[in-house]
Protein backbone atom coordinates (compact mmCIF):
# COMPACT_ATOMS: atom_id res chain seq x y z
CA UNK A 1 0.00 0.00 0.00
CA UNK A 2 1.21 3.48 -0.80
CA UNK A 3 2.47 5.61 2.11
CA UNK A 4 0.26 8.41 0.77
CA UNK A 5 -3.00 6.46 0.89
CA UNK A 6 -6.24 8.43 0.53
CA UNK A 7 -7.58 6.55 3.57
CA UNK A 8 -5.02 8.22 5.78
CA UNK A 9 -4.69 11.85 4.61
CA UNK A 10 -2.57 12.81 7.61
CA UNK A 11 0.08 10.18 6.96
CA UNK A 12 2.11 12.51 4.72
CA UNK A 13 2.08 15.61 6.92
CA UNK A 14 5.72 15.04 7.82
CA UNK A 15 6.56 15.56 4.15
CA UNK A 16 5.28 19.15 4.17
CA UNK A 17 8.29 21.48 4.36
CA UNK A 18 8.57 24.01 7.14
CA UNK A 19 8.02 27.21 5.19
CA UNK A 20 9.08 29.64 7.96
CA UNK A 21 12.32 27.71 8.52
CA UNK A 22 12.96 27.54 4.78
CA UNK A 23 12.54 31.29 4.45
CA UNK A 24 14.73 31.83 7.49
CA UNK A 25 17.47 29.91 5.74
CA UNK A 26 16.81 31.84 2.54
CA UNK A 27 17.29 35.08 4.46
CA UNK A 28 20.66 33.84 5.71
CA UNK A 29 21.72 32.63 2.26
CA UNK A 30 23.08 35.61 0.31
CA UNK A 31 24.16 33.71 -2.82
CA UNK A 32 20.86 34.16 -4.70
CA UNK A 33 20.03 37.71 -3.62
CA UNK A 34 19.26 40.40 -6.17
CA UNK A 35 18.69 43.49 -4.00
CA UNK A 36 21.28 45.37 -1.95
CA UNK A 37 20.33 47.85 0.76
CA UNK A 38 23.14 50.28 1.50
CA UNK A 39 23.61 51.86 4.94
CA UNK A 40 26.28 54.07 6.45
CA UNK A 41 27.43 51.10 8.54
CA UNK A 42 27.18 48.33 5.96
CA UNK A 43 24.94 46.52 3.49
CA UNK A 44 22.11 43.98 3.64
CA UNK A 45 21.20 41.72 0.73
CA UNK A 46 17.72 40.40 0.05
CA UNK A 47 15.46 38.77 -2.54
CA UNK A 48 13.23 41.01 -4.63
CA UNK A 49 10.46 38.44 -5.01
CA UNK A 50 10.11 37.99 -1.23
CA UNK A 51 10.03 41.74 -0.61
CA UNK A 52 7.38 42.23 -3.31
CA UNK A 53 5.19 39.46 -1.90
CA UNK A 54 5.21 40.92 1.61
CA UNK A 55 5.18 44.69 1.14
CA UNK A 56 3.04 46.73 -1.28
CA UNK A 57 5.67 49.47 -1.10
CA UNK A 58 8.41 47.16 -2.33
CA UNK A 59 6.06 45.76 -4.97
CA UNK A 60 5.42 49.24 -6.35
CA UNK A 61 9.10 50.10 -6.10
CA UNK A 62 10.28 47.12 -8.15
CA UNK A 63 7.43 46.96 -10.69
CA UNK A 64 7.10 50.68 -11.39
CA UNK A 65 9.73 53.04 -10.01
CA UNK A 66 12.71 50.72 -10.59
CA UNK A 67 11.22 48.45 -13.24
CA UNK A 68 13.91 49.13 -15.86
CA UNK A 69 16.92 48.81 -13.58
CA UNK A 70 19.28 45.86 -13.81
CA UNK A 71 20.94 46.26 -10.41
CA UNK A 72 18.80 46.97 -7.40
CA UNK A 73 20.83 49.07 -4.98
CA UNK A 74 18.81 51.09 -2.49
CA UNK A 75 20.28 53.58 -0.05
CA UNK A 76 18.58 53.69 3.35
CA UNK A 77 19.29 56.83 5.38
CA UNK A 78 16.31 57.01 7.75
CA UNK A 79 16.50 53.55 9.39
CA UNK A 80 19.34 51.99 11.41
CA UNK A 81 20.82 48.87 9.86
CA UNK A 82 19.96 46.73 12.93
CA UNK A 83 16.31 47.84 12.84
CA UNK A 84 16.09 47.25 9.09
CA UNK A 85 17.50 43.75 9.50
CA UNK A 86 14.79 43.05 12.06
CA UNK A 87 12.16 44.24 9.57
CA UNK A 88 13.59 41.94 6.90
CA UNK A 89 13.56 39.07 9.37
CA UNK A 90 9.84 39.67 9.83
CA UNK A 91 9.27 39.89 6.07
CA UNK A 92 10.96 36.51 5.57
CA UNK A 93 9.78 34.61 8.65
CA UNK A 94 6.74 36.47 10.03
CA UNK A 95 8.54 36.72 13.38
CA UNK A 96 10.35 39.41 15.34
CA UNK A 97 12.93 38.91 18.06
CA UNK A 98 11.02 40.65 20.86
CA UNK A 99 7.58 42.05 21.66
CA UNK A 100 8.97 44.34 24.34
CA UNK A 101 7.39 47.78 24.10
CA UNK A 102 10.67 49.66 23.71
CA UNK A 103 11.72 47.28 20.96
CA UNK A 104 8.52 47.49 18.90
CA UNK A 105 8.51 51.30 19.16
CA UNK A 106 11.81 51.29 17.24
CA UNK A 107 10.12 49.30 14.48
CA UNK A 108 7.17 51.64 13.95
CA UNK A 109 8.79 53.95 11.41
CA UNK A 110 9.87 51.21 8.96
CA UNK A 111 6.69 49.24 9.64
CA UNK A 112 4.63 52.22 8.47
CA UNK A 113 7.05 53.14 5.69
CA UNK A 114 6.75 49.71 4.08
CA UNK A 115 3.06 49.24 5.00
CA UNK A 116 3.49 46.08 7.05
CA UNK A 117 0.00 46.37 8.49
CA UNK A 118 -0.11 43.02 10.31
CA UNK A 119 3.10 43.84 12.18
CA UNK A 120 1.75 47.31 12.93
CA UNK A 121 -1.22 45.71 14.71
CA UNK A 122 1.14 43.49 16.72
CA UNK A 123 3.22 46.52 17.71
CA UNK A 124 0.09 48.40 18.73
CA UNK A 125 -1.06 45.52 20.92
CA UNK A 126 2.33 45.34 22.67
CA UNK A 127 2.28 49.09 23.33
CA UNK A 128 -1.30 48.93 24.61
CA UNK A 129 -0.49 46.19 27.13
CA UNK A 130 1.98 48.53 28.87
CA UNK A 131 -0.13 51.68 28.95
CA UNK A 132 -0.08 53.62 32.24
CA UNK A 133 -1.29 56.94 33.58
CA UNK A 134 2.24 58.27 33.13
CA UNK A 135 2.69 57.25 29.48
CA UNK A 136 -0.89 57.51 28.17
CA UNK A 137 -0.49 60.95 26.60
CA UNK A 138 2.78 59.92 24.90
CA UNK A 139 1.08 56.77 23.66
CA UNK A 140 -1.70 58.82 22.11
CA UNK A 141 0.83 61.04 20.32
CA UNK A 142 2.56 57.92 19.00
CA UNK A 143 -0.71 56.35 17.85
CA UNK A 144 -1.64 59.54 16.04
CA UNK A 145 1.80 59.93 14.44
CA UNK A 146 1.83 56.41 13.02
CA UNK A 147 -1.91 56.31 12.22
CA UNK A 148 -2.65 53.41 14.57
CA UNK A 149 -6.42 53.83 14.73
CA UNK A 150 -7.20 50.99 17.15
CA UNK A 151 -4.49 52.03 19.61
CA UNK A 152 -5.63 55.64 19.33
CA UNK A 153 -9.26 54.88 20.26
CA UNK A 154 -8.25 52.56 23.11
CA UNK A 155 -5.85 55.17 24.46
CA UNK A 156 -8.49 57.90 24.27
CA UNK A 157 -10.84 55.64 26.24
CA UNK A 158 -8.10 55.01 28.80
CA UNK A 159 -7.41 58.73 29.16
CA UNK A 160 -11.12 59.39 29.60
CA UNK A 161 -11.37 56.76 32.34
CA UNK A 162 -8.33 58.23 34.15
CA UNK A 163 -8.83 61.84 33.09
CA UNK A 164 -8.08 63.63 36.38
CA UNK A 165 -4.94 61.61 37.10
CA UNK A 166 -3.54 61.98 33.59
CA UNK A 167 -4.31 65.66 33.03
CA UNK A 168 -2.70 66.62 36.34
CA UNK A 169 0.57 64.87 35.48
CA UNK A 170 3.56 66.97 34.29
CA UNK A 171 3.85 64.74 31.21
CA UNK A 172 0.37 65.81 30.10
CA UNK A 173 1.25 69.50 30.35
CA UNK A 174 4.35 68.92 28.24
CA UNK A 175 2.30 67.04 25.67
CA UNK A 176 -0.35 69.79 25.67
CA UNK A 177 2.25 72.47 24.93
CA UNK A 178 4.00 70.44 22.25
CA UNK A 179 0.93 68.85 20.64
CA UNK A 180 -2.06 71.19 21.13
CA UNK A 181 -4.10 69.33 18.50
CA UNK A 182 -3.76 66.09 20.45
CA UNK A 183 -4.89 67.88 23.62
CA UNK A 184 -7.88 69.23 21.68
CA UNK A 185 -8.66 65.71 20.46
CA UNK A 186 -8.76 64.51 24.06
CA UNK A 187 -11.14 67.32 25.06
CA UNK A 188 -13.46 66.64 22.12
CA UNK A 189 -13.46 62.90 22.85
CA UNK A 190 -14.27 63.62 26.50
CA UNK A 191 -17.17 65.86 25.53
CA UNK A 192 -18.51 63.23 23.14
CA UNK A 193 -18.33 60.51 25.79
CA UNK A 194 -20.00 62.71 28.38
CA UNK A 195 -22.66 63.70 25.85
CA UNK A 196 -23.45 60.06 25.13
CA UNK A 197 -23.65 59.26 28.83
CA UNK A 198 -26.01 62.17 29.42
CA UNK A 199 -28.15 61.04 26.49
CA UNK A 200 -28.33 57.49 27.85
CA UNK A 201 -29.31 58.78 31.30
CA UNK A 202 -31.95 61.05 29.74
CA UNK A 203 -33.43 58.18 27.72
CA UNK A 204 -33.47 55.91 30.77
CA UNK A 205 -35.22 58.60 32.82
CA UNK A 206 -37.83 59.05 30.10
CA UNK A 207 -38.40 55.30 29.90
CA UNK A 208 -38.88 55.09 33.67
CA UNK A 209 -41.29 58.02 33.57
CA UNK A 210 -43.49 56.27 30.98
CA UNK A 211 -43.59 52.93 32.81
Amino acid sequence: MSAMSDKNPDSNTNLIPSVPNDFKELFKDKTSTDVTFIFVGGIIKAHKVVLMARSPVFKEMFTQKMANQQNYEIKITDIDIEVFEEILQYIYTNNISSLDKNHVIKLLHPVCKYKLDALKEVCGESIWKEITVENASRTLVMANTYKMARLQIRTLDYIYEHFDEITKAPSYERMKNKHPKIAMMIEIFKQMKEGKEKLVIHLLERRIAFE
